[in-house]
């Protein structure tokens, strides 16, 4: 990973807010740093880098830490700009399509100079305009600062990919008075980064805990997004294109959604060659999992031992070939209960992978519990897995891994997609008298924990998270991934009676009205995609 941040203002700036927040995010980009400022060029941007060497002030900042991947020389290095320095980035991620864009790209006329994704990024911009990112695969966050329109006056772009694999946090400086907006706007200030403590960092965010944040993290278990744990900061929605343009007098921002999930099979109408569509996919996994495996460091494959990174394994093979090297590893404990070390141990020599196994002991979560804390960006209740995997990647002499997360929200693995199509046919009966007594009667018989049972019963009583008009569809699902009930929150967090939650009420509607175009399972899995995935399981990596 990288870490990228940047400011936008239409007064001014030095460097040192934005050299604190590089120097926020080493951890991200341990390899180098660089920093460029319009009308004052581009510089590295070394640990023992002063920013009050630099007094000279700029209205436009882009940085970046870089974790090298891709072309590893001095070629590769950010932030990047055009043959004629009119346009300039900063990127955090792959593209795994960039091979294809670029003979693209050449074949159109355009020159490279490096081996990178990033400069691709370039190039495609130059060509397609702000469409370009339509036409981007894999994760990524980014900014582009477009100079061509002349000094006093610019564009800067930032995008997120569209499952918003990658992070990307905002915050606005709209003047006294002016509230959070989500629509176009008007301000003094943006700035933006890969975290939320990189944003802390730049001295300008006041540090003011987001009650609406902490009342969707009680609720989920992970904040929802747009909110962020802090007030005032909100992170750019997956798929969306912001851009943000510079005049003398002000800042217009304005966001444009530019990725939406879709069917790609119709009803069951799909599935009438069940085969040329099971072959179809199959062709397509091991084409995306190609493209996922370039790379110019070491790269693994996290087997954790079940369905879901065996298969990215099986794909690797098919398509790397019989000969080719790959490297797998997992996590073992003593515990035998929860080692999966032995399955995944045999899935490797199944397929002739050199495998590596870590051990973690008691012992040392406790020992490294502090630091997986400090690596935190936000609360969550699951992040301490992944710190603890990374930490065994890193151990195993690797750099990047490949992980079968997110083939269970694809592929309808979690229990969900049988629970909520269910609860949603019991809906209608809520409202028949006696039905919702009986049913809470039953739900403390049924063989489920405690809070499943809580859960279940607050559902039944008519309680939700959601305004009427978004309740009935996407309270089912809300309830079966909550972790406490909306009255348990309200005991828990009282303050929380009056929130303005707006503006992630406004989000779940915008994702249940992409989800409404599929079928039952194809709705939950929007569903788990543009929430659980989302706001806990990418966070959390």
């Amino acid at each position: 990973m990288c870490g990228i941040a940047g400011i936008i203002s239409t007064h001014p700036q030095t460097a040192t807010s934005l050299w604190r927040m590089l120097k926020r995010m080493h951890h991200r980009g341990p390899d180098e740093g660089g920093l460029w400022g319009e009308g004052i060029g581009l510089m590295s941007c070394p640990d023992e880098f002063s920013p009050a060497s630099l007094p000279a002030k700029s209205r436009v900042w882009l940085g970046n830490r870089r974790l090298r991947i891709l072309d590893l020389s001095p070629a590769g290095r950010q932030p990047m700009s055009n043959e004629d320095g009119s346009l300039w980035v900063v990127f955090n991620g792959e593209v795994v399509n960039f091979l294809s864009l670029r003979q693209a790209l050449q074949a159109k006329g355009h020159r490279f100079r490096s081996r990178t994704d990033t400069e691709v990024l370039l190039h495609a911009y130059e060509e397609w305009g702000e469409r370009f990112v339509e036409r981007l695969r894999g994760m990524f966050a980014l900014a582009l600062w477009d100079g061509r329109s002349g000094r006093d006056e610019g564009r800067l772009l930032l995008a997120r990919d569209p499952l918003g694999i990658k992070p990307l946090y905002l915050w606005v400086d709209r003047g006294q008075g002016s509230k959070e907006s989500k629509g176009d706007e008007i301000a003094f200030t943006l700035l933006f980064a890969s975290e939320i403590r990189a944003l802390l960092a730049s001295g300008l965010v006041t540090p003011h805990l987001s009650d609406a944040g902490l009342w969707s993290y009680l609720c989920f278990g992970s904040v929802q997004e747009p909110f962020t744990i802090l007030e005032g900061v909100r992170a750019l929605p997956p798929g969306t294109l912001l851009v943000a343009t510079l005049t003398p007098d002000e800042l217009q921002i304005t966001y444009r959604p530019y990725a939406r999930l879709q069917p790609s099979v119709e009803g069951k109408e799909g599935w009438a060659d069940k085969p040329a569509t099971l072959k179809a996919l199959r062709d397509l996994l091991v084409e995306t999992i190609r493209e996922w495996l370039v790379s110019d460091v070491p790269l693994g494959i996290f087997l954790s031992g079940g369905i879901d990174s065996a298969s990215v394994l099986s794909l690797a093979r098919k398509a790397l070939g019989d000969k080719a090297p790959l490297h797998t590893f997992t996590i073992a404990f003593r515990e035998e209960a929860f080692n999966e070390a032995p399955w995944a141990r045999q899935v490797a020599q199944k397929f002739g992978a050199e495998h590596k196994e870590v051990l973690v002991t008691p012992e040392e979560v406790l020992a490294c519990l502090p630091e997986a804390l400090r690596a935190m960006d936000q609360p969550t209740m699951d992040g301490i897995n992944t710190y603890f995997v990374s930490a065994a990647l890193k151990k195993s002499g690797l750099t990047v891994a490949l992980s079968g997360l997110g083939g269970d929200e694809v592929f309808a693995g979690y229990s969900t997609f049988q629970s909520v199509p269910r609860l949603w046919r019991w809906q209608k009966w809520r409202s028949v008298p006696l039905v919702p007594k009986g049913a809470e009667v039953l739900a403390s018989l049924l063989p489920v924990p405690p809070d499943t049972k809580a859960k279940l019963r607050s559902w039944l009583k008519g309680e939700s998270y959601l305004p009427d008009d978004l309740a009935v569809p996407c309270s089912a699902y809300l309830f079966a991934r909550a972790l406490f009930a909306p009255e348990a929150v309200r005991e828990l967090f009282p303050a929380s009676d009056g929130l303005d939650l707006s503006l992630w009420h406004e989000r779940v509607a915008e994702v249940w009205a992409e989800a409404e175009g599929f079928e039952e399972l194809g709705k939950v899995s929007v569903l788990e995609l543009r929430h659980y995935l989302l706001n806990t399981l990418l966070r959390d990596t």
